[in-house]
């Protein structure tokens, strides 16, 4: 036995699971990448009974090439509508569900009634119920072996959506591309819409979202060709400000290379929207994660009671995404948009989404980086100087911390935020007036 898998089968018994005793998990896994061998997946496990929970189906979706991904979703009622759209494979069991919150039922039920979603696996338990395995009808991505002769650079051979839609409302997009396994795994798409050469939105992101792997190609379905059309359906959203939004938009693509940061302008079949307030809203899936990063961001202007709610959004996009490979993503893409753009207020936006990402990747020394910048971009904005100093203080800089909240404390002397930020850096500073005003406060 390999000591990935001892190690696994300890955990498992310590977890309560009894092997040998008919549990499925090889084939629930087996059954996964056999109809989508070529994608990254997470599992949405609805039951969590100590022999098939979350952790466990996890631990052989490891087994088997980290392909598979467990993830408990469908715990907050207010969720269920974005965890049903976001993820592809859901697993519900009979009987006995185990430790899971009362929204659970309501999560199960949303599954098994979709018209979305097929049973594809079904299997007997040992306590006498049975697991179910169900897939979304239409996968978000499929791959396919390209024609003969077909170019290995990556193309774009075609945009599905609208002609019309509403601003400021998600919609459904489908885009069909061509190319090498290795370009489109090693490529960020900058995608932008513009309006006579104004951005109008982007709709930034990695081919399908990071989730394709060339390694798995070899396997159950091995294509005949390294040589791939892809195709991705997702949403986006044309966030365009107020003045001027309406009008016809045209689509233009940029290949970032994910290793050199090298940008390549794509020629691609002419595309075009037209905004307009009065098309009605047409349904369309979850918004991709760095399509979300970007509405987190927009609240940190704000301050840190704005930006509170978010942090609930992004701890439910890292259950969809385990291994947070869309912060990377959006890092590329928004340096190379700092680059490009000259409007302040786009820049301003691209550069606070700019610095989510180093703070949720933990990159210190890039987030104050980020942050000294934005207190340049945006210096009458007391929290971006609070951000900066936040962060200082994460990275045991309190004098410069300090230093850093002067102009916030000039800006706006009465935030709580910032007060509390002031006394820490003076504590953490060694400043000996500061902490005999903290300890007196206490006292009181």
């Amino acid at each position: 036995m390999s000591p990935s898998a001892s190690g696994a089968g300890q955990h498992l018994a310590q977890t309560g699971f009894k092997p040998g005793r008919g549990w499925p998990h090889p084939e629930i896994i087996g059954k996964i990448t056999e109809l989508e061998p070529n994608f990254q997946t997470t599992l949405g496990v609805l039951p969590s009974i100590p022999g098939l929970n979350q952790h466990n189906v996890s631990l052989f979706g490891n087994l088997a090439d980290f392909r598979v991904a467990g993830r408990q979703v469908g715990t907050q009622a207010a969720e269920i509508g974005q965890d049903v759209r976001s993820l592809s494979w859901f697993l519900t069991k009979t009987g006995d569900q185990g430790s899971v919150p009362a929204a659970q039922a309501q999560m199960v039920k949303a599954v098994e009634t979709s018209p979305e979603f097929a049973t594809v696996g079904q299997w007997p338990l040992p306590d006498d119920s049975d697991v179910t395995l169900w897939q979304r009808r239409q996968p978000q991505f499929s791959l396919e072996a390209a024609p003969a002769n077909t170019e290995p650079e990556l193309r774009l051979l075609s945009v599905n959506l609208p002609a019309k839609a509403p601003p400021g409302q998600p919609l459904p997009v489908t885009y069909r591309w061509s190319g090498s396994l290795e370009t489109l795994q090693n490529t960020v798409l900058a995608l932008t819409w513009q309006k006579q050469l104004t951005r109008g939105w982007v709709h930034d992101h990695a081919p399908a979202l990071g989730t394709l792997r060339r390694d798995f190609a070899s396997d159950s379905r091995p294509l005949p060709s390294d040589i791939v059309i892809l195709t991705e359906r997702l949403a986006m959203l044309p966030d365009v400000l107020p003045d001027g939004a309406e009008g016809e938009y045209r689509l233009t693509a940029t290949a970032l290379d994910r290793t050199t940061g090298q940008a390549q302008i794509l020629d691609i079949p002419a595309t075009t929207l037209t905004l307009d307030a009065k098309t009605p809203v047409q349904p369309a899936p979850e918004l991709d994660w760095l399509s979300q990063l970007r509405n987190w961001a927009k609240r940190l202007p704000a301050g840190p009671q704005d930006f509170a709610p978010s942090f609930e959004d992004i701890g439910r996009v890292n259950q969809y995404v385990p291994d947070q490979d869309y912060l990377n993503q959006a890092e590329i893409a928004l340096r190379y948009r700092l680059t490009q753009v000259f409007d302040p207020a786009q820049q301003l936006e691209d550069a606070y989404a700019l610095a989510l990402t180093q703070i949720l990747q933990q990159e210190f020394d890039g987030a104050i980086a980020a942050f000294q910048s934005l207190t340049q971009l945006d210096p009458q904005n007391p929290y971006a100087h609070a951000y900066l100093a936040f962060v200082q203080l994460y990275g045991f800089q309190p004098r410069a911390a300090a230093r850093s909240l002067e102009p916030a404390k000039r800006l706006a002397p009465d935030q709580p935020e910032i007060q509390i930020l002031d006394e820490v850096a003076g504590l953490m500073s060694g400043n000996l007036f500061k902490a005999w005003e903290i300890f007196q406060r206490l006292k009181a």
